[in-house]
Protein backbone atom coordinates (compact mmCIF):
# COMPACT_ATOMS: atom_id res chain seq x y z
CA UNK A 1 0.00 0.00 0.00
CA UNK A 2 2.55 2.53 0.90
CA UNK A 3 4.57 1.86 -2.36
CA UNK A 4 1.43 2.46 -4.18
CA UNK A 5 0.55 5.57 -2.47
CA UNK A 6 4.48 6.49 -3.29
CA UNK A 7 4.16 5.88 -6.67
CA UNK A 8 1.14 8.05 -7.48
CA UNK A 9 2.57 10.96 -5.88
CA UNK A 10 5.53 10.65 -7.60
CA UNK A 11 3.34 10.24 -10.61
CA UNK A 12 1.46 13.58 -9.32
CA UNK A 13 4.65 15.66 -9.33
CA UNK A 14 6.12 14.08 -12.93
CA UNK A 15 2.76 15.24 -14.33
CA UNK A 16 2.63 18.66 -12.24
CA UNK A 17 6.63 19.11 -13.50
CA UNK A 18 5.39 18.62 -17.24
CA UNK A 19 2.88 20.86 -16.60
CA UNK A 20 4.81 23.79 -15.32
CA UNK A 21 7.44 23.02 -17.94
CA UNK A 22 5.36 23.92 -20.79
CA UNK A 23 3.61 26.86 -18.82
CA UNK A 24 6.42 28.27 -18.58
CA UNK A 25 7.33 28.00 -22.25
CA UNK A 26 4.07 29.43 -23.02
CA UNK A 27 4.59 32.01 -20.54
CA UNK A 28 3.91 35.65 -21.99
CA UNK A 29 5.98 38.36 -19.72
CA UNK A 30 3.89 40.53 -21.83
CA UNK A 31 0.92 39.57 -21.23
CA UNK A 32 -0.22 42.51 -18.96
CA UNK A 33 1.26 44.78 -21.46
CA UNK A 34 -1.83 45.42 -24.00
CA UNK A 35 0.18 48.79 -26.59
CA UNK A 36 2.58 46.91 -28.15
CA UNK A 37 2.21 45.14 -31.80
CA UNK A 38 4.16 41.95 -32.49
CA UNK A 39 7.40 43.70 -33.86
CA UNK A 40 7.31 45.92 -30.68
CA UNK A 41 6.88 43.23 -28.57
CA UNK A 42 10.18 41.20 -29.96
CA UNK A 43 12.13 43.98 -29.38
CA UNK A 44 11.29 44.64 -26.13
CA UNK A 45 11.31 40.36 -25.12
CA UNK A 46 15.14 41.08 -26.80
CA UNK A 47 16.33 44.35 -24.82
CA UNK A 48 13.90 43.86 -21.60
CA UNK A 49 14.54 41.49 -18.48
CA UNK A 50 11.96 40.49 -16.06
CA UNK A 51 12.59 43.50 -13.78
CA UNK A 52 12.66 46.25 -16.58
CA UNK A 53 9.17 44.63 -18.16
CA UNK A 54 7.54 44.74 -14.81
CA UNK A 55 8.81 48.57 -14.28
CA UNK A 56 7.37 49.28 -18.00
CA UNK A 57 4.40 47.95 -16.94
CA UNK A 58 3.61 49.35 -13.47
CA UNK A 59 4.58 52.88 -15.19
CA UNK A 60 2.15 52.37 -18.57
CA UNK A 61 5.29 53.52 -20.69
CA UNK A 62 3.71 53.70 -23.86
CA UNK A 63 5.81 52.11 -27.15
CA UNK A 64 6.27 55.46 -28.64
CA UNK A 65 8.10 56.24 -25.49
CA UNK A 66 10.22 53.77 -25.35
CA UNK A 67 10.93 52.36 -28.96
CA UNK A 68 13.01 55.07 -30.09
CA UNK A 69 15.57 54.85 -27.54
CA UNK A 70 15.62 50.67 -26.00
CA UNK A 71 17.74 49.35 -29.08
CA UNK A 72 20.96 52.31 -27.83
CA UNK A 73 24.02 51.59 -25.64
CA UNK A 74 23.67 52.87 -22.32
CA UNK A 75 20.01 52.83 -22.62
CA UNK A 76 18.03 53.32 -18.87
CA UNK A 77 14.68 52.51 -18.62
CA UNK A 78 14.04 54.08 -15.38
CA UNK A 79 15.54 57.33 -17.22
CA UNK A 80 12.54 56.82 -20.49
CA UNK A 81 10.46 59.56 -19.52
CA UNK A 82 12.95 61.56 -19.20
CA UNK A 83 14.76 60.86 -22.95
CA UNK A 84 10.87 61.08 -24.42
CA UNK A 85 10.09 64.59 -22.71
CA UNK A 86 13.83 65.62 -24.26
CA UNK A 87 13.22 64.27 -27.86
CA UNK A 88 9.80 66.17 -27.77
CA UNK A 89 10.97 69.37 -27.13
CA UNK A 90 14.36 69.16 -28.02
CA UNK A 91 14.91 66.60 -31.44
CA UNK A 92 18.64 65.45 -31.18
CA UNK A 93 20.19 61.87 -32.09
CA UNK A 94 18.55 59.50 -29.36
CA UNK A 95 22.02 58.36 -28.56
CA UNK A 96 23.26 61.80 -27.46
CA UNK A 97 20.09 62.43 -25.66
CA UNK A 98 20.27 59.51 -23.82
CA UNK A 99 24.14 60.49 -23.20
CA UNK A 100 22.63 63.83 -21.90
CA UNK A 101 19.79 62.58 -19.65
CA UNK A 102 21.83 59.87 -18.16
CA UNK A 103 24.79 62.26 -17.58
CA UNK A 104 23.28 65.25 -15.83
CA UNK A 105 19.82 64.04 -14.98
CA UNK A 106 20.59 65.24 -11.25
CA UNK A 107 21.46 68.65 -12.12
CA UNK A 108 18.14 68.74 -13.60
CA UNK A 109 14.21 68.75 -12.72
CA UNK A 110 11.67 66.24 -14.11
CA UNK A 111 8.91 69.30 -13.91
CA UNK A 112 10.83 71.99 -15.46
CA UNK A 113 13.06 69.95 -18.25
CA UNK A 114 10.37 70.85 -20.89
CA UNK A 115 10.54 74.47 -19.81
CA UNK A 116 14.83 74.51 -19.44
CA UNK A 117 14.63 72.63 -23.32
CA UNK A 118 12.67 74.99 -24.66
CA UNK A 119 15.23 77.93 -24.14
CA UNK A 120 18.81 76.39 -23.51
CA UNK A 121 20.36 73.95 -26.28
CA UNK A 122 21.80 70.64 -24.90
CA UNK A 123 25.24 72.16 -26.03
CA UNK A 124 24.22 75.50 -23.58
CA UNK A 125 23.38 73.43 -20.56
CA UNK A 126 26.22 70.91 -20.53
CA UNK A 127 28.10 74.13 -20.98
CA UNK A 128 26.47 75.63 -17.83
CA UNK A 129 27.17 72.30 -15.53
CA UNK A 130 30.74 71.92 -16.57
CA UNK A 131 31.75 75.53 -16.29
CA UNK A 132 29.60 77.56 -13.89
CA UNK A 133 31.63 77.31 -10.69
CA UNK A 134 33.97 80.56 -13.31
CA UNK A 135 31.87 83.22 -11.72
CA UNK A 136 29.19 81.87 -9.06
CA UNK A 137 29.50 78.53 -7.80
CA UNK A 138 26.40 78.97 -6.10
CA UNK A 139 24.48 79.74 -9.38
CA UNK A 140 21.24 78.34 -9.98
CA UNK A 141 20.21 78.26 -13.63
CA UNK A 142 16.26 79.76 -14.01
CA UNK A 143 13.98 77.44 -15.72
CA UNK A 144 12.09 80.05 -17.89
CA UNK A 145 14.44 83.01 -18.81
CA UNK A 146 11.95 84.34 -21.04
CA UNK A 147 9.41 85.32 -18.41
CA UNK A 148 8.95 89.19 -18.67
CA UNK A 149 9.14 89.97 -15.19
CA UNK A 150 11.84 87.90 -13.78
CA UNK A 151 13.88 89.33 -11.13
CA UNK A 152 17.27 87.58 -10.91
CA UNK A 153 18.46 87.35 -7.14
CA UNK A 154 19.96 85.13 -4.77
CA UNK A 155 22.43 83.79 -7.50
CA UNK A 156 19.56 83.36 -9.85
CA UNK A 157 21.64 82.90 -14.01
CA UNK A 158 19.91 82.66 -17.27
CA UNK A 159 23.65 81.81 -18.54
CA UNK A 160 24.14 82.70 -21.98
CA UNK A 161 20.10 83.30 -22.96
CA UNK A 162 19.29 85.47 -25.50
CA UNK A 163 16.12 86.64 -25.79
CA UNK A 164 14.04 85.56 -29.09
CA UNK A 165 12.15 89.12 -29.78
CA UNK A 166 15.34 91.18 -29.78
CA UNK A 167 14.89 94.96 -32.10
CA UNK A 168 17.12 97.39 -32.45
CA UNK A 169 16.55 100.76 -31.00
CA UNK A 170 16.12 103.00 -34.20
CA UNK A 171 15.45 106.35 -34.00
CA UNK A 172 16.04 107.45 -30.44
CA UNK A 173 19.34 109.17 -28.78
CA UNK A 174 22.22 106.60 -27.97
CA UNK A 175 25.76 106.79 -26.95
CA UNK A 176 28.00 106.33 -30.22
CA UNK A 177 29.92 103.05 -30.31
CA UNK A 178 32.68 101.79 -31.93
CA UNK A 179 34.29 98.43 -32.28
CA UNK A 180 32.34 95.46 -32.74
CA UNK A 181 28.94 97.08 -31.43
CA UNK A 182 25.84 96.56 -33.62
CA UNK A 183 23.77 99.09 -31.63
CA UNK A 184 21.36 98.48 -28.88
CA UNK A 185 18.59 96.61 -28.75
CA UNK A 186 15.32 95.90 -26.10
CA UNK A 187 12.95 93.13 -26.31
CA UNK A 188 9.88 93.96 -28.80
CA UNK A 189 7.28 95.48 -26.42
CA UNK A 190 9.84 97.53 -24.83
CA UNK A 191 11.13 99.50 -28.16
CA UNK A 192 7.97 100.88 -29.08
CA UNK A 193 7.43 102.35 -25.34
CA UNK A 194 11.17 103.80 -25.39
CA UNK A 195 10.75 105.38 -28.05
CA UNK A 196 7.48 107.36 -26.60
CA UNK A 197 9.67 107.99 -23.21
CA UNK A 198 12.15 109.66 -25.12
CA UNK A 199 9.74 111.50 -27.47
CA UNK A 200 8.22 113.03 -24.91
CA UNK A 201 11.21 113.64 -22.43
CA UNK A 202 11.61 116.32 -25.02
CA UNK A 203 9.71 118.91 -22.94
CA UNK A 204 12.15 118.28 -19.96
CA UNK A 205 14.80 120.87 -22.13
CA UNK A 206 13.15 121.45 -25.89
CA UNK A 207 16.39 118.97 -26.76
CA UNK A 208 15.81 115.36 -28.26
CA UNK A 209 15.21 113.02 -25.64
CA UNK A 210 15.34 115.71 -22.80
CA UNK A 211 19.15 115.31 -23.11
CA UNK A 212 18.96 111.17 -22.19
CA UNK A 213 20.56 109.11 -24.59
CA UNK A 214 20.46 105.13 -24.10
CA UNK A 215 24.18 103.72 -22.98
CA UNK A 216 23.53 100.43 -22.15
CA UNK A 217 20.10 97.94 -23.55
CA UNK A 218 20.40 93.87 -23.98
CA UNK A 219 23.95 92.89 -22.47
CA UNK A 220 25.22 89.16 -23.57
CA UNK A 221 26.38 87.06 -21.32
CA UNK A 222 30.31 87.57 -23.38
CA UNK A 223 29.62 91.61 -22.97
CA UNK A 224 29.05 90.98 -19.02
CA UNK A 225 32.21 89.31 -18.56
CA UNK A 226 34.19 92.59 -19.65
CA UNK A 227 31.58 94.62 -17.63
CA UNK A 228 31.77 92.73 -14.86
CA UNK A 229 35.65 92.48 -14.47
CA UNK A 230 35.33 96.52 -14.87
CA UNK A 231 33.21 97.10 -12.35
CA UNK A 232 35.76 94.84 -10.09
CA UNK A 233 38.42 96.67 -10.63
CA UNK A 234 36.53 99.78 -9.33
CA UNK A 235 34.30 98.49 -6.58
CA UNK A 236 36.53 95.10 -5.32
CA UNK A 237 34.58 93.38 -2.74
CA UNK A 238 31.61 95.66 -2.64
CA UNK A 239 31.14 94.97 -6.53
CA UNK A 240 27.55 93.28 -6.54
CA UNK A 241 26.30 96.34 -5.19
CA UNK A 242 26.45 97.72 -8.25
CA UNK A 243 27.07 95.40 -11.19
CA UNK A 244 26.07 91.86 -11.56
CA UNK A 245 28.24 88.29 -12.24
CA UNK A 246 27.37 87.22 -16.11
CA UNK A 247 24.80 85.47 -16.59
CA UNK A 248 23.02 87.37 -13.90
CA UNK A 249 22.41 90.60 -14.83
CA UNK A 250 18.87 92.03 -15.58
CA UNK A 251 20.25 93.20 -18.97
CA UNK A 252 20.59 90.05 -20.19
CA UNK A 253 16.61 89.72 -20.24
CA UNK A 254 16.39 92.46 -22.69
CA UNK A 255 13.86 94.46 -20.98
CA UNK A 256 16.17 96.89 -19.19
CA UNK A 257 18.06 100.08 -20.51
CA UNK A 258 20.32 102.58 -18.91
CA UNK A 259 20.88 106.43 -19.95
CA UNK A 260 24.49 107.95 -19.92
CA UNK A 261 25.54 109.14 -16.69
CA UNK A 262 29.08 111.31 -15.90
CA UNK A 263 32.03 109.17 -15.84
CA UNK A 264 32.60 110.39 -12.18
CA UNK A 265 28.88 108.55 -10.88
CA UNK A 266 30.94 105.49 -10.54
CA UNK A 267 33.31 106.96 -7.87
CA UNK A 268 30.86 109.32 -6.43
CA UNK A 269 28.26 106.58 -5.86
CA UNK A 270 30.69 104.67 -3.83
CA UNK A 271 31.78 106.78 -2.12
CA UNK A 272 27.85 106.74 -0.76
CA UNK A 273 28.16 103.14 0.70
CA UNK A 274 28.78 102.66 4.33
CA UNK A 275 28.45 99.10 4.75
CA UNK A 276 24.99 98.65 4.14
CA UNK A 277 23.60 101.94 4.25
CA UNK A 278 24.15 104.55 1.52
CA UNK A 279 24.04 108.37 1.99
CA UNK A 280 24.11 110.07 -1.56
CA UNK A 281 24.14 113.82 -0.86
CA UNK A 282 27.77 113.81 -2.33
CA UNK A 283 26.53 111.86 -5.41
CA UNK A 284 23.55 114.29 -5.74
CA UNK A 285 25.83 117.33 -5.08
CA UNK A 286 28.25 116.06 -8.38
CA UNK A 287 24.72 115.90 -10.66
CA UNK A 288 24.42 118.80 -12.85
CA UNK A 289 21.13 121.15 -12.80
CA UNK A 290 20.03 119.28 -15.60
CA UNK A 291 20.59 115.06 -14.71
CA UNK A 292 18.55 116.22 -11.70
CA UNK A 293 15.65 117.38 -13.63
CA UNK A 294 15.91 114.40 -15.45
CA UNK A 295 15.77 112.42 -12.39
CA UNK A 296 12.74 113.99 -11.29
CA UNK A 297 10.96 113.62 -14.86
CA UNK A 298 11.56 109.62 -14.86
CA UNK A 299 10.39 109.36 -11.53
CA UNK A 300 7.30 111.45 -12.54
CA UNK A 301 6.48 109.48 -15.95
CA UNK A 302 8.34 106.63 -16.84
CA UNK A 303 5.24 104.96 -15.31
CA UNK A 304 3.13 106.37 -18.03
CA UNK A 305 4.91 104.44 -20.23
CA UNK A 306 5.62 100.86 -18.62
CA UNK A 307 8.69 101.46 -17.19
CA UNK A 308 10.21 101.87 -13.72
CA UNK A 309 13.58 102.93 -12.04
CA UNK A 310 14.71 99.57 -11.32
CA UNK A 311 16.72 100.32 -8.51
CA UNK A 312 15.79 103.04 -6.83
CA UNK A 313 16.98 105.18 -3.59
CA UNK A 314 15.62 103.54 -0.55
CA UNK A 315 15.39 99.98 -1.97
CA UNK A 316 18.87 98.86 -1.68
CA UNK A 317 18.23 96.19 0.90
CA UNK A 318 15.49 94.73 -1.21
CA UNK A 319 17.18 95.32 -4.58
CA UNK A 320 20.22 94.24 -3.43
CA UNK A 321 21.77 97.05 -5.62
CA UNK A 322 23.05 100.90 -4.88
CA UNK A 323 20.50 103.34 -6.68
CA UNK A 324 20.63 104.09 -10.33
CA UNK A 325 18.76 106.67 -11.35
CA UNK A 326 18.87 106.13 -14.80
CA UNK A 327 18.49 102.59 -15.32
CA UNK A 328 14.83 101.10 -16.44
CA UNK A 329 12.93 98.41 -16.29
CA UNK A 330 10.28 97.39 -18.76
CA UNK A 331 7.06 96.01 -17.19
CA UNK A 332 4.00 97.38 -18.76
CA UNK A 333 2.11 100.19 -17.99
CA UNK A 334 -0.48 98.48 -15.78
CA UNK A 335 2.41 97.24 -13.70
CA UNK A 336 4.63 100.23 -13.98
CA UNK A 337 1.62 102.22 -12.65
CA UNK A 338 1.14 99.75 -9.43
CA UNK A 339 4.73 99.92 -8.86
CA UNK A 340 4.85 104.06 -9.10
CA UNK A 341 1.55 104.22 -7.17
CA UNK A 342 2.69 102.17 -4.20
CA UNK A 343 5.99 102.78 -3.71
CA UNK A 344 7.06 99.50 -5.02
CA UNK A 345 10.41 97.33 -6.40
CA UNK A 346 10.15 94.83 -8.15
CA UNK A 347 11.18 92.54 -5.30
CA UNK A 348 7.82 93.59 -3.83
CA UNK A 349 5.58 93.44 -6.58
CA UNK A 350 2.78 90.71 -7.44
CA UNK A 351 3.32 91.48 -11.46
CA UNK A 352 -0.14 91.12 -13.76
CA UNK A 353 0.11 89.50 -17.03
CA UNK A 354 -2.57 92.35 -18.26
Amino acid sequence: MFLKRLSLIAGLLAVFAVCFYWMNQSYDPLARYPYADEVDREVLLKYLDQEDINYLISQQIRPEEIMPFIEQENFEITNTRWYALAMKTQEDDAAYIINFINEYKSRLDYSTLETMLTHYSYNDLIRYFESSDDYDEDSQLVSDPSYAYLVLQDHQTVFNYEPSSLTLLQHVPVVSTSGQSKGFYLCENAVDALRRLLSDATEINGEEGGGLRVAQAYTSFESQVALYEEAQEIYEDAVSWYDDVPGESEFQLGYTVRFELDDGWEENIEKARDGERFDYSEAETALTDLQRQQISWLRENAYRYGFVIRYEEGKELLTGKAWQPFTLRYVGEENARAMHDGDLCMEEMTFSEG
